[in-house]
């Protein structure tokens, strides 16, 4: 499913990454009771932005973060560089 170019634009805007660190992790982390050093998904990564905030606030083993937007998947892997996070776009995943 493609965004348009609206909802591309303000999934990809400073200010929303700035929303994303100061309010939404606080939620997360107060209904979260993830441990340390284990795997994690994430449906819907986006531009991978809350990736790397669930990387830095929880401290995950790995993650792997998909997306149905091919594009949101390319963004990611390009201001992503942790080889612990792995960025799919879901028709790459092979189900069983």
């Amino acid at each position: 499913m493609l965004m348009n170019k609206l909802e591309f634009f303000a999934m990809n805007n400073p200010m929303r990454a700035l929303i994303q660190e100061i309010l939404e992790v606080k939620t997360l982390r107060k209904f979260s009771q993830l441990p340390q050093n284990k795997k994690v998904l994430e449906i819907g990564c986006g531009n991978g932005t809350g990736t790397k905030l669930i990387k830095k606030y929880f401290r995950p083993k790995s993650i792997t973060a998909i997306d149905l937007d091919e594009r949101m998947i390319h963004v990611a892997r390009q201001n992503n560089s942790d080889p612990s996070i792995l960025y799919r776009y879901c028709e790459e995943i092979k189900y069983a």
